[in-house]
């Protein structure tokens, strides 16, 4: 099997995190019309994910950092534990940023595959916000934006579901 390393710069950004700061893209998106419940939203998600096979991949460090580590399937993937939902977006005079700076303040679980979308209905006028997170070590921010795009289609409809046949390759031995 073959399995894909960290670059050295995409590693830098894993390894330059010292609990303090932390290396996350953060993308903000402010939705008209009403709120996907989060059931609709997981849905939303899974019915693209084939096209993001890293959505479903989480890092493998190799014993005593012989060398940078690897993308491999998370066997235990549960889209629940990456599409989280929010009873409403926070009071006061700036919601959405006080949502943004809930979602970001954290470290990512650097176990699970590396990001986040938040779901907060509420917001004035009919709209809803969604933060997407993922780590620098997984896309840069062109690539999110991309990402993003394919994941959420704009369109009412949506877009068809792709194939989807992922089942989690076996993790590579240390050898």
């Amino acid at each position: 099997m073959s399995v894909q390393r960290l670059s050295p710069l995409d590693a830098s950004f894993l390894y330059s995190e010292d609990g303090a700061s932390h290396n996350d893209i953060g993308m903000v998106l402010v939705l008209d019309g009403p709120a996907l419940d989060h059931a609709g939203l997981v849905a939303a998600v899974a019915r693209r994910i084939a096209l993001v096979p890293r959505f479903r991949q989480r890092l493998r460090h190799l014993p005593f950092a012989a060398a940078l580590p690897v993308w491999i399937d998370d066997p235990g993937f549960t889209m629940e534990r990456h599409v989280v939902d929010h009873p409403a977006v926070p009071e006061g005079p700036d919601p959405v940023g006080a949502a943004v700076s809930e979602v970001m303040s954290g470290p990512l679980d650097l176990t699970l595959p590396l990001w986040q979308i938040h779901r907060y209905p509420g917001l004035p006028e009919d709209r809803w916000l969604v933060v997407v997170r993922m780590h620098h070590a997984m896309v840069d921010g062109v690539t999110s934006m991309e990402i993003v795009r394919v994941l959420l289609s704009p369109s009412v409809e949506g877009d068809p579901p792709v194939p989807d046949r992922w089942f989690p390759a076996p993790e590579p031995t240390d050898q």
